[in-house]
């Protein structure tokens, strides 16, 4: 009886020994390991901070800012600078690739904690998302290899430009459409499609003169098939000021948001922001000295 009940003891020991070691282990795993993502680790709101990661809703289609590799993987200028980030407040990433027209709607709900996918930042935007800038913005055109319907990227009217679904150019066309006809010229013609491929097929077929899109994806497309070119020179913004690109956050989580752009700067002080945009051949006027947020 008494060695049973020096077993039972023993056991209870051994159980607890091994629930201590295994709880220490999981305690170690999750703590940030330099000083400094200890210190940004404090930032983050303790649901992610508890759970160690967070959720990026990522544009499935859009080079080289944010798109699904070959391998499946999320890749991109925006997908390595929210890992660089993440790893800066010592937590990881976990990426869903998604068409862009449900991601801001999918972070307004909270199925996300961030959206990436070539966003700029536009007051109609910012009533319903917080930014975290990380670039400036310009937009171009791409048209057919040697431009048949010559288009020029300072007069677009009567042309049949395409824009994505949800996207600042299309918002920016229609302002540009209504200044063609308020100078008696006709409007620009501009069917809305689905995602970057959409308008590439659409341009490839003639069912659109030209494609109204990021500069940097444009000359990206552009370096990769032969049967399109990007025109030199940006769009006009008819908005009037500079423009910025951003990653998104639920409205009102403003201690996310913060937390990610103190990561997003420390990446930027340590170099590995500048070193993100020169892989994905960025223009040097499109960085930013500091990340911002609004």
């Amino acid at each position: 009886m008494q060695s049973q009940t020096r077993e039972n003891l023993l056991g209870r020991y051994r159980g607890g020994v091994l629930v201590a070691m295994t709880i220490g282990i999981l305690a170690w795993i999750a703590t940030p390991s330099s000083p400094v993502a200890q210190e940004l680790n404090k930032l983050l709101p303790d649901n992610i901070r508890s759970a160690g990661e967070i959720h990026v809703a990522s544009n499935s289609a859009y080079p080289p800012f944010a798109f699904k590799n070959e391998g499946g993987d999320a890749s991109g200028v925006e997908s390595a600078l929210i890992r660089a980030t993440a790893e800066k407040l010592g937590i990881k990433v976990k990426f869903t690739s998604i068409d862009f027209p449900s991601i801001l709607p999918g972070v307004t709900a909270g199925r996300f904690d961030v959206g990436s996918g070539g966003f700029n930042n536009t007051e109609e935007r910012r009533k319903v998302v917080e930014f975290v800038n990380y670039a400036n913005a310009g937009s171009g055109i791409i048209v057919q290899k040697g431009n048949p319907a010559k288009i020029s990227t300072t007069d677009l009217c009567g042309k049949t430009i395409a824009a994505s679904e949800g996207s600042a150019q299309r918002t920016n066309l229609g302002t540009l459409s209504d200044r063609c006809a308020s100078q008696g010229k006709p409007a620009i013609e501009m069917p809305t499609l689905k995602g970057t491929p959409a308008m590439v097929v659409a341009l490839k077929s003639g069912r659109v003169q030209g494609v109204y899109i990021d500069k940097a994806v444009g000359g990206y497309l552009a370096g990769r098939d032969d049967t399109v070119e990007a025109l030199p020179g940006l769009v006009e913004n008819p908005g009037g000021s500079p423009v910025v690109m951003g990653i998104l956050v639920k409205k009102g989580d403003m201690q996310l948001t913060k937390a990610l752009q103190a990561g997003l700067n420390a990446a930027i002080k340590d170099g590995t922001y500048d070193k993100i945009l020169k892989e994905w051949n960025l223009a040097d006027e499109m960085k930013l000295k500091e990340a911002t947020v609004n």
